[in-house]
């Protein structure tokens, strides 16, 4: 009986017995070390990037430039994720305003996250006068990556996880030896999956170039992965049980998701039709020449 009992353990994805580690007198929780090490993975991804285009033309800009904006975007964009999440759901917070500051503790919406951070680096990138499209083309498909390893933390800390299950993957959110046989989907898991594969097909579609004519830059990839990713963070968060406040029917994340596909629907339609006034230009331009 024991051993059967086992094997249905064995089946199912148990929540880690641990969220914290202390070493002496610090108190190090996992969920912040796996933010951080999402973070330089990410940056190391940008980094590798920005370097190739650099050595194949050297009038782009350094590689250094993407070290540098790191200690302004990462701040902005924990800041931003935080504060996204104390306002899609307030009501946690009324009892206790302070706690809206125990970061380590969780809660951090990814979409707050990325528009703070894309906009530091405006600002960042136009005191150095540096093209945003470049550091998009550089970042943007590093910031999967870095929301992939991220979203370990969630499973260490037992939370986002979504509906009742009997499938062989749901998630035993009960900690030690005793389970109470009850298995939820992971949806930290889907999302782990879903972040990877948007990824890869970034890195395919906006593969580093080998000759200087192949550079180019616009803001095409940070426009597929807003649609990419809030396409399939809308069917995840159907499972998702977790509180949140509501607006008009259907929780706050979903109508923020479904802003975020079309703010990647106008990014691209606004760019082809900017590619489409340039080709025209350089047409006429061509032919103005051509007639003298």
């Amino acid at each position: 009986m024991r051993i059967v009992q086992n094997v249905q353990q064995l089946s199912h994805i148990q929540t880690p017995d641990i969220s914290t580690l202390f070493l002496g007198p610090f108190t190090v929780h996992i969920y912040a070390l796996c933010v951080l090490l999402g973070a330089l993975v990410a940056l190391g991804g940008a980094f590798l990037r920005a370097r190739r285009i650099h050595m194949i033309n050297l009038f782009m800009p350094h590689a250094g430039n993407i070290l540098d904006s790191f200690f302004v975007i990462l701040p902005a964009g924990i800041i931003g994720a935080r504060i996204y999440y104390v306002l899609t759901v307030p009501s946690l917070f009324v009892k206790n305003p302070l706690s809206a500051f125990c970061i380590w503790e969780g809660g951090l919406g990814i979409i707050g996250g990325v528009l703070a951070g894309l906009l530091a680096a405006y600002f960042f990138f136009k005191k150095r006068k540096i093209s945003l499209e470049w550091f998009v083309w550089c970042a943007a498909p590093m910031v999967p990556l870095a929301q992939c390893i991220g979203r370990l933390g969630n499973w260490f800390n037992a939370e986002l996880y979504g509906s009742l299950t009997d499938l062989p993957w749901g998630l035993d959110i009960s900690r030690g030896a005793y389970s109470a046989q009850v298995f939820y989907h992971p949806t930290f898991l889907y999302e782990i999956i879903l972040d990877l594969a948007v990824c890869v097909i970034l890195l395919f579609i906006f593969r580093l170039p080998t000759e200087p004519a192949e550079i180019s830059f616009n803001f095409s990839p940070l426009s597929f992965y807003l649609m990419l990713y809030s396409a399939g963070r809308f069917f995840i968060e159907l499972l998702r049980t977790d509180y949140s406040d509501y607006l008009l029917g259907a929780r706050v994340n979903i109508w923020a998701i479904i802003a975020l596909f079309l703010l990647g629907v106008v990014i691209t339609a606004v760019g082809a039709h900017n590619r489409k006034k340039n080709r025209s230009r350089q047409q006429n331009a061509l032919k103005q020449i051509q007639m003298q």
